[in-house]
C-alpha cells in the first residue's frame, strides 16, 4: 500500500483544505519514496505531521478548531479514501478514524535533527 495524499482542513493554520502529496517509490531506485516537508518557521509543518499522526478517541481543543467547519483529515491511495478522521458529532470534540489504519501502514516522521534507526 502507498498512500499519495494527505489532506487537512478546519486544523489550526489550515481553514481551506490544503494537500500533501506523497513521493511514490520508484522500484529500483534509491531513495525514491521519501516525502520532505519544509518551510518557514510558522508555515504549518509541525501542524500537518500532527494532522497525519492523529488517531481514534484523540480529543480536539477549542484552540485546535476553526470557526469556519469541523476539523478534516484525509488520507488517500490513488484517488481512494483510505482512511477518514472526522470529528464524532459537530457538537463533539473527539475524533473517529474510519477505518483504523493497521500497524504496519502508520507512518514513519523522523526528525531532520536526530539520527534514527527504521
Amino acid at each position: 500500500m502507498f498512500f499519495t495524499k494527505f489532506t487537512i482542513k478546519n486544523y489550526k493554520c489550515f481553514e481551506e483544505e490544503q494537500a500533501l502529496i506523497f513521493a511514490i517509490p520508484t522500484s529500483g531506485k534509491t531513495g525514491s519514496g521519501i516525502t520532505y516537508v519544509v518551510g518557514g518557521n510558522n508555515s504549518g509543518k509541525t501542524t500537518l505531521i500532527e494532522g497525519m499522526s492523529i488517531k481514534d478517541q484523540r480529543n480536539i481543543k477549542v484552540s485546535e478548531r476553526l470557526t469556519s467547519g469541523d476539523p478534516e483529515f484525509h488520507l488517500y491511495e490513488n484517488d481512494m479514501v483510505v482512511r477518514k478522521n472526522v470529528l464524532i458529532r459537530t457538537e463533539s470534540s473527539t475524533i473517529k478514524e474510519d477505518p483504523k489504519l493497521a500497524p504496519e501502514n502508520t507512518f514513519e516522521i523522523i526528525s531532520s535533527r536526530r539520527h534514527w534507526a527504521s
